[in-house]
């Protein structure tokens, strides 16, 4: 572990923050991919495809399309497969729809991320997302809380072809940032997140929100908000949200 002013003193080294998405720059309940799928679902139920029968053959298609609990494929893909096992002409755009709407309803995100994210991009760091949710499904999340525009990379299970924390994953990360893995801070808040930073060398920022249990991989720095990880970096201007070439 270290301390802020360890991190401060080699503050001038990271040129990348790149962050995890559900749990640490949005709140996801528990149930939302159940809830999302069953939404879905009920767009196809009829007497002969009744939810159980669609939950079964979707099931199936997960086998085939998920890995941990990351999705290796599009969601659209993803559900296009299961019309395919179906033998059903369904509009998949509907589908995805009813998806999306429901995943949406059960998203929220964290009050400090916007202003985190502004101050980071004033002081001139690039930002990159992480993430083992489906890259359709992330971009929707991120143009919905007007986020999208922050980020210069994300990266998903489907553009690597596995998931957090894999050295293949950690290894396309590194790579599409371009910079050498010292030069890289990653923030997450689970093991999976801490892994990555470890196999991709970097530097671990666990941001754990009101729990106090024990980590299963150490990480180098802990806060509680993302608005903590600010004075690693920023002067008071820039983390009160002002740009401090213009005040």
């Amino acid at each position: 572990m270290k301390t802020l002013d360890q991190l401060r003193a080699i503050a001038h080294q990271f040129i990348w923050v790149i962050f995890d998405l559900d749990e640490t720059l949005i709140f996801r309940a528990p149930d939302i991919v159940q809830q999302a799928n069953l939404a879905a679902l009920r767009i196809l139920c009829t007497k002969t495809h009744d939810m159980r029968f669609l939950a079964d053959h979707l099931a199936h298609v997960y086998q085939h399309t998920a890995k941990g609990n990351g999705i290796l494929v599009p969601k659209r893909q993803q559900l296009q497969l299961l019309l395919q096992r179906l033998g059903r002409s369904d509009n998949v755009e509907s589908l995805f729809t009813a998806y999306i709407t429901a995943y949406m309803s059960k998203v929220e995100m964290f009050p400090e991320v916007q202003a985190t994210l502004s101050a980071l991009k004033i002081n001139g760091i690039r930002l990159g997302i992480a993430t083992n949710s489906s890259p359709d499904v992330v971009e929707e999340v991120l143009q919905n809380y007007d986020m999208l525009h922050f980020f210069q990379i994300v990266v998903t299970p489907a553009h690597v072809g596995s998931v957090k924390p894999s050295h293949a994953y950690a290894a396309f990360v590194t790579e599409q940032t371009g910079a050498a893995p010292h030069r890289i801070m990653f923030v997450g808040n689970h093991a999976e997140d801490m892994m990555t930073a470890r196999n991709m060398g970097s530097t671990a920022i666990l941001v754990r929100r009101g729990s106090d249990k024990q980590e299963e991989v150490m990480p180098d720095y802990i806060v509680k908000t993302l608005k903590e990880i600010l004075p690693i970096f920023c002067d008071d201007n820039a983390i009160d949200g002002n740009d401090p070439t213009t005040t």
